[in-house]
């Protein structure tokens, strides 16, 4: 596998690993781990945090679920299907742990 692919696998995982839930409750003062169900997911953003907050941490979400795949095939080309697919994976590893 050549670099350029490691690089965006790498790069996939980073994008997935940032926490957006718990980034914009901190904003604003909470912390998410210590209230609701302790997760740091849009569900419990919104109950502790409301509405605005928990839609901009969906789509936060949702954004870098989609945004470093996309961005990845576009660069990596239609044939580099194995590292458009590890992209993929790394991106939904980096956001589960």
């Amino acid at each position: 596998m050549d670099p350029y692919t490691v690089f965006w696998i790498a790069g996939c995982y980073l994008v997935g690993a940032i926490p957006f839930g718990l980034l914009l409750a901190r904003g604003v003062g909470i912390d998410v781990r210590t209230g609701g169900s302790g997760n740091i997911g849009a569900t419990n953003v919104t109950r502790l945090g409301g509405k605005k907050l928990g839609i901009m941490t969906l789509l936060l979400d949702i954004t870098k679920g989609f945004g470093p795949i996309f961005l990845a095939a576009r660069m990596l080309g239609p044939d580099n299907t194995t590292g458009i697919a590890l992209c993929g994976l790394a991106t939904v590893v980096g956001h589960c742990y």
